[in-house]
């Protein structure tokens, strides 16, 4: 196996060609931990890029249980990340045919995020790369983000320069993207790869389903709205994060510190106050970056309590939801990743100044060949 940090990779892989269009898989398992999203593309790593196949798998209830006690310090690291690579083989054989594995040229492996400290310069995404290297006999990519953390950067979010480049095209400059996944982060779409904008806005979906988890309730519960109890809502939202400019991002677990407030409420008034606390910094965000066109990505755009409420306090801001576009919106990253996983080979950055706060436009990840 032989392993590259990438900035040096263009030198020791002469055969790269930087204007050939590459098919590549990405592999995108999010803080949620439901399951590994997989996409296939063909693209340059530029402008050129065409969805050829996304899918999804579900981790099995035992692997989401452990990945979550691992999230709060309890569980061996390395056997989770070997289960759960195993796991992202088996999706990427269930859903590619022998032909579509064989043509992939390049696998952009995020792996799962365990914890992520940018203000300590750490982060951690777990999984084997050369284990799912040998197994799909096909080159990886992996750990993105950490050049960018020691290049002055947040380490997050990279998924910008994929919403600039895929989608402008589609919604226009000027737009706010938000991908509300565990949490909420958006791009705003600019002129050019230099001067768009980017970060985490506040909790996603993290609020929600920790509620749902400690009271063992249907995801449809949140179907029904509530009242939006505004003492809770001002606790959470009078926090410290939401003073900071962008760029900016978050760990999954930042807002369980304010579970207990939650504690006394009905669990529809829970619910709907947690959607508030996803949708208010949201808005914030457009109006302090005068944006009048919001495009929501993720599993959040499909929440009844977020784009409810999203179309009820929003003035004058012209919301799209993805899923009503000809975009997989659940599979924004995984496409991203393996968008990434180019774009590192030829060399190109994953990540900017006005996005993760890194010093330069930085390329990045490791390089594992079988």
């Amino acid at each position: 196996m032989i392993v590259d940090d990438l900035h040096n990779m263009q030198d020791k892989h002469k055969h790269i060609e930087f204007n050939k269009s590459y098919l590549a898989i990405g592999l995108m398992s999010g803080t949620s931990a439901d399951g590994v999203d997989v996409s296939l593309i063909e693209t340059n790593g530029l402008h050129d890029i065409k969805v050829v196949k996304d899918g999804f798998m579900p981790y099995p209830k035992h692997l989401q249980k452990k990945i979550n006690h691992l999230m709060s310090g309890f569980g061996d690291q390395w056997s989770i990340a070997r289960e759960l690579t195993i796991k992202h083989i088996e999706a990427v054989k269930h859903l590619f045919s022998p032909d579509e594995l064989h043509s992939a040229e390049i696998v952009g492996f995020h792996g799962q995020t365990i914890h992520h400290e940018p203000e300590l310069m750490f982060t951690l995404q777990i999984g084997d790369p050369y284990l799912l290297a040998y197994h799909l006999q096909t080159p990886v990519v992996f750990n993105f983000r950490e050049r960018d953390i020691l290049y002055g950067g947040q380490g997050a979010p990279l998924v910008p320069i994929y919403h600039q480049n895929f989608l402008s095209g589609l919604i226009g400059i000027g737009t706010g993207i938000v991908n509300i996944g565990g949490i909420s982060n958006i791009t705003i779409v600019a002129e050019s790869e230099e001067r768009m904008m980017a970060g985490d806005v506040g909790p996603g979906c993290c609020i929600i389903d920790c509620i749902l988890n400690d009271r063992k309730l249907p995801l449809t519960t949140t179907s029904n709205m509530g009242n939006i109890n505004s003492a809770v809502s001002d606790i959470v939202l009078q926090d410290s994060f939401f003073q900071m400019p962008i760029p900016k991002s978050l760990d999954k677990n930042y807002f369980y510190k304010y579970m207990k407030n939650f504690y006394n409420l009905s669990s529809e008034d829970a619910l709907t106050t947690a959607a508030f606390c996803t949708v208010k910094p949201i808005l914030d965000m457009l109006d302090s970056c005068n944006l009048s066109k919001l495009l929501i990505l993720g599993g959040g755009c499909q929440n009844y309590l977020i784009t409810s409420l999203l179309k009820n306090f929003s003035k004058n801001i012209d919301i799209v939801n993805a899923d009503n576009l000809d975009i997989n919106s659940n599979n924004i990253e995984s496409q991203a990743f393996a968008y990434l996983a180019v774009r590192s080979i030829k060399g190109l950055p994953i990540s900017y100044p006005n996005c993760t706060g890194v010093i330069k436009p930085l390329s990045g990840g490791v390089f594992y060949q079988f």
